[in-house]
């Protein structure tokens, strides 16, 4: 039995026990720490267009896809939600997926505050379609618009070809109703002007009705 007086015996306050050959007492010791792993935010975007929508604006740039769209309906009904007072929507988008700016004109056409869209550069596509669908539309002097049937590839089964054509032709359709409805075109001819890739200048779509003013220094 071992002494209550000796060093070994476990009950003495302060007992630790003895390291033996080949024991290692607790954890074992860590290794070196990882590296952590950086990840670089440039904070300069996100807070200017939070600076830009606490202003009641929106920066719409680039090719219009389902994301880009997405991002831009979410600060709009956001501040459709936040009260009446007008929205700008600057515009500066050379193509975009049809479905994309199919959402997007759907939403400006429900929104109950009015929506001033502004052409800041090219227009094309499907977007001239979303853009028509604000209720005030003013332009840049040097703005473009480019009238353009969307490009789609389908892949797939003929039956399912189908069904995603006849989608598409109805999604089209509505777009230019809604460039019509604009405009006081008749949707054939907005059909036909796609169909022809027509290029209309700020000017020009003043006097047809699509840019309702345009807009220099200090304005818009």
């Amino acid at each position: 039995m071992t002494d209550p007086r000796t060093p070994e015996w476990p009950g003495r306050p302060g007992w630790r026990p003895q390291p033996q050959p080949g024991w290692l007492p607790g954890p074992t010791s860590p290794g070196p720490a990882p590296a952590p792993a950086v990840v670089y935010v440039d904070p300069r975007g996100d807070d200017l267009a939070d600076q830009l929508w606490r202003r009641r604006v929106v920066l719409l740039s680039g090719r219009l896809d389902y994301p880009v769209a997405e991002a831009a309906i979410g600060r709009i009904l956001l501040a459709d939600a936040d009260g009446p007072e007008p929205i700008r929507l600057h515009v500066h988008c050379p193509d975009g997926d049809l479905d994309a700016a199919v959402v997007l004109a759907e939403t400006l056409q429900l929104v109950r505050a009015r929506v001033i869209a502004v052409a800041s550069g090219s227009i094309g596509g499907p977007v001239v379609g979303a853009y028509a669908a604000a209720r005030t539309r003013h332009a840049h002097p040097n703005a473009r618009f480019a009238f353009a049937e969307p490009r789609t590839a389908f892949h797939g089964r003929g039956s399912r070809i189908a069904a995603e054509l006849e989608l598409q032709a109805q999604q089209l359709r509505f777009l230019q109703e809604t460039i019509g409805a604009a405009t006081g075109l008749d949707p054939a001819d907005v059909a036909a002007d796609m169909q022809a890739n027509r290029i209309v200048t700020a000017d020009q779509a003043l006097r047809l009705g699509l840019v309702h003013e345009i807009v220099t220094r200090g304005g818009g």
